[in-house]
């Protein structure tokens, strides 16, 4: 837990112990976090709900979470998942994707694209003069 407090949200281990995990939470998702939280506690398991923490220097963490309640404990034991990198990854890939389809229909070639289950995915108007 040590290196994974300091790598995903810059604080120690004993700066987190005691404080309330709604205040480290983004102002904007205090409610969907607080009514997922409520369910988990009503027994409900939590599987993929995101969130945004908020740094110790003030930077967001988008945050994908696992979370399952243990009445006879009390507690709430939660994994969560730093999203950074594969959102990042997903914008990346969008953008290529959209430079992609720019360069096609710029041309005066046929520029037709299937994805891995031969749907056709790109057809442009010059492959239909071809």
């Amino acid at each position: 837990m040590s290196a994974a407090a300091r790598d995903v949200w810059g604080y120690e281990p004993e700066e987190l112990i005691g404080r309330r995990y709604i205040d480290l939470v983004h102002p904007d998702d205090h409610a969907k976090t607080n009514l997922c939280a409520a369910q988990i506690v009503s027994g409900a398991a939590a599987t993929d709900f995101e969130n945004r923490y908020i740094r110790k220097d003030g930077f967001l963490v988008p945050m994908n979470w696992s979370a399952n309640w243990s009445a006879p404990e009390t507690t709430m034991f939660c994994v969560e998942h730093d999203m950074t990198e594969r959102l990042a990854s997903t914008e990346q890939l969008r953008a290529s994707e959209e430079r992609f389809r720019s360069v096609a229909h710029s041309l005066r070639d046929a520029v037709i694209s299937a994805d891995a289950r031969r749907n056709i995915i790109i057809w442009h108007q010059a492959a239909e003069m071809v």
